[in-house]
């Protein structure tokens, strides 16, 4: 099956309100203990957070992947709030 690229025409616009499972998710993804966040380049706060996850090997996983991405950023794993 040929697959289809994306063009301004074809994509469809981003919804305007979260729907119910995925706001649920969002509130699941919450209270993963691990975050890893990427940093504003002045080193002034969090830019975004990257990911979250249940377990310590997922984080390192998650953590080592953005370093790979972005190796001049910083980029934090911390556990809990």
């Amino acid at each position: 099956m040929p697959r289809r690229s994306v063009t301004p025409e074809t994509r469809t616009s981003p919804p305007q309100a979260r729907t119910a499972p995925q706001a649920a998710s969002a509130e699941l993804a919450d209270d993963l203990p691990f975050v890893i966040a990427l940093w504003r380049l002045d080193g002034c706060g969090v830019e975004r957070i990257l990911g979250r996850a249940a377990s310590a090997a997922l984080a390192q996983a998650i953590l080592t992947a953005a370093q790979t991405a972005q190796p001049s950023r910083r980029i934090t794993l911390t556990h809990g709030e």
